[in-house]
């Protein structure tokens, strides 16, 4: 299904960091959601426009709307986390991390369902803490949890629902389904109609460790433009892990370190 073009209204209104002026008592949530899928020629969505201009606001307040919107990627193979680095937004690469690690986070459902969970005679509290600690893993792949009469409420939990499979495919990579059915009601400045608005994906890599179609990631892209405090931020987020990332030009983050100038981040990384 093609995407629909992004209005002037909806880019402009990015570009300023006016969510205000997308709301309207006639326009119901369904409608406001899809309007901010709406994608630019370059297949850029709203989050890519406020994350270039730093509109934190904006930011926040459609992450909270449509969180799928946080690994979709334009033409480029850029998500907005690495059009926030590029610009050197530290307040929006820091919102747009805080809100995808929110959506690692197991559904309530899940949690409250390890803590009611007790098998007979093994009710003390440490085999709690087992069952509760299990029932809050990322799930791995949809298989039935019973054989006998608990069956059904087995297959609610192994749904997966044609609108996920759909934002799957168009996301930034393949993604599994949170157990469960998250569904969040948050309070907001801009009124009752940010709520209950949220995705049941769950990506496979987190948005600072995906590459663009030149290989970059969001700390190549800080790097190479000496943004050194969104470069500090992304490291505290997954050193260990992202300075391993070569890009197609086989620069690693610690060589665009050296040649920007920050021999902070190549001595604590020296070893690696």
């Amino acid at each position: 299904m093609e995407s629909r073009r992004m209005s002037s209204r909806l880019y402009k209104a990015a570009a300023a960091g006016n969510f205000l002026c997308l709301l309207s008592e006639t326009v119901s949530e369904e409608r406001l959601r899809s309007d901010l899928l709406c994608l630019t020629h370059e297949e850029s969505n709203c989050l890519h426009i406020a994350a270039m201009f730093g509109r934190e606001e904006f930011v926040r307040n459609v992450a909270s709307l449509c969180s799928s919107l946080l690994y979709r990627q334009n033409v480029r193979g850029d998500n907005p986390l690495r059009v926030a680095a590029r610009a050197g937004h530290l307040g929006v690469v820091k919102l747009l991390t805080d809100s995808f690690r929110e959506l690692q986070r197991p559904p309530p459902q899940s949690i409250e369902r390890g803590r009611n969970r007790e098998t007979p005679g093994q009710g003390n509290e440490e085999n709690n803490s087992t069952d509760l600690a299990d029932s809050v893993q990322p799930p791995q792949t949809p298989q039935s949890q019973s054989t006998g009469g608990n069956s059904g409420t087995a297959g609610e939990d192994d749904i997966i629902s044609e609108k996920s499979l759909r934002e799957a495919e168009e996301g930034e990579r393949p993604s599994l389904p949170i157990l469960g059915t998250p569904s969040s009601q948050s309070e907001s400045t801009t009124g009752d109609m940010v709520v209950k608005i949220t995705s049941s994906e769950w990506p496979s890599l987190p948005i600072w460790r995906t590459q663009n179609h030149d290989g970059n990631t969001a700390l190549h892209e800080a790097l190479r433009r000496k943004h050194g405090n969104v470069a500090f931020n992304l490291l505290d987020l997954d050193g260990k892990m992202v300075v391993l990332i070569v890009n197609s030009k086989t620069e690693s983050p610690l060589y665009l370190a050296a040649e920007a100038g920050f021999a902070h981040v190549v001595s604590c990384n020296k070893d690696t």
